[in-house]
């Protein structure tokens, strides 16, 4: 259940300025552990600002395209999970921490396992290497293998980074509820047949996913305000449900604290429909490349130079131990034989 999850407990926020302080948080710990190795100026690093314009761009043109055009059909839940991976991570990191699209795929694959919908690697693979083209001027022919390998490699890091928090509840099973209590309780010669508000409901629930409501509010506070949404675009009042039936015999404060969400709600996702242009994107990527931290993605040499040199330093210590041992042993039977 939703109130006694590790949703509600850490990752359902007050206000939107719990998120900017994180994310303002996460942006000036980067700075700084760049700025004690090396001098750098203060333009050379992403603003929070442009973060967030390239984190919205990817939620258009990586989730929603990539998952839109996946074959087989990626399902809305799985969509809706991964989203809130991507939120948490870069609610606590900065995009130049971790590279956004490797990470945003490896919140795809991670939430498809979650949600239980069973894909391999090979058909994921598949799948990078006929949607995503373009990743390979960066990453040459096997672009798609390379990002299938990367996808393991960061997998149990992503893990980690959530704190291992991975079930996600999401508005689209509280809209079900209330439209079925809809179809028990409620009648109204306005609503004959409350099924026509299912598809206006479920294409807003799509939009707020991407937003940081799905951060501040619960998931039947989402699902009543798509309802609600959808009740005005089809010209159905849908005020009556609420207070009557949905809210009967509450407090009246709880009916205007839902009202006040109900209008936030739509406020956030009202301010989150338009895209960012192309080439400011483009502009933050270029100085996203320069700045980003290359030894936590598997896709770069920095990356694979690190490991070597783990791998050699394992190596080493694991030998050292051998010799001191074999050492022990010689002194161990010199020592007998004497005595």
């Amino acid at each position: 259940m939703y109130h006694s999850s590790t949703q509600r407990k850490f990752w359902t926020f007050k206000s939107d300025k719990e998120l900017t302080k994180g994310r303002e948080a996460a942006n000036d710990r980067f700075r700084n552990e760049r700025q004690n190795k090396t001098s750098f100026n203060e333009e050379y690093f992403l603003t929070v600002e442009e973060e967030r314009v390239l984190l919205r761009w990817y939620d258009d043109k990586l989730i929603k395209e990539f998952c839109h055009r996946f074959k087989p059909k990626v399902p809305v839940n799985c969509i809706a999970t991964s989203c809130h991976y991507v939120k948490r991570l870069f609610l606590r990191y900065s995009v130049m921490e971790y590279n956004p699209k490797l990470m945003i795929l490896a919140s795809i694959w991670l939430a498809c396992k979650t949600e239980e919908f069973n894909i391999s690697m090979d058909q994921f693979v598949w799948n990078i290497h006929h949607l995503l083209p373009d990743e390979k001027l960066a990453h040459g022919e096997d672009y798609a293998r390379k990002y299938g390998d990367a996808i393991l490699a960061v997998e149990l890091i992503l893990i980690k980074e959530l704190n291992f928090h991975l079930t996600i509840h999401n508005p689209f099973r509280a809209f079900e509820g209330l439209l079925i209590d809809m179809k028990t309780r409620y009648e109204s010669a306005a609503l004959k047949k409350p099924e026509i508000l299912r598809e206006p409901t479920v294409d807003y629930l799509y939009s707020a996913i991407f937003t940081d409501a799905i951060l501040l509010y619960t998931p039947s506070q989402l699902a009543l305000a798509a309802l609600l949404y959808a009740g005005a675009k089809l010209n159905i009042i849908l005020d009556s449900y609420v207070t009557e039936h949905l809210l009967k015999d509450q407090p009246r404060q709880v009916l205007e604290d839902t009202i006040k969400n109900v209008k936030k709600i739509r406020s956030i996702v009202r301010k989150n429909m338009k895209c960012p242009l192309e080439n400011m994107v483009k502009s933050i990527e270029m100085k996203l490349e320069k700045c980003c931290n290359k030894t936590s993605n598997p896709l770069t040499e920095e990356y694979a130079r690190l490991k070597s040199l783990e791998v050699e330093e394992r190596e080493r210590i694991a030998t050292q131990k051998w010799r001191e041992e074999a050492e022990r042993q010689k002194q161990l039977q010199k020592d007998l034989l004497d005595y």
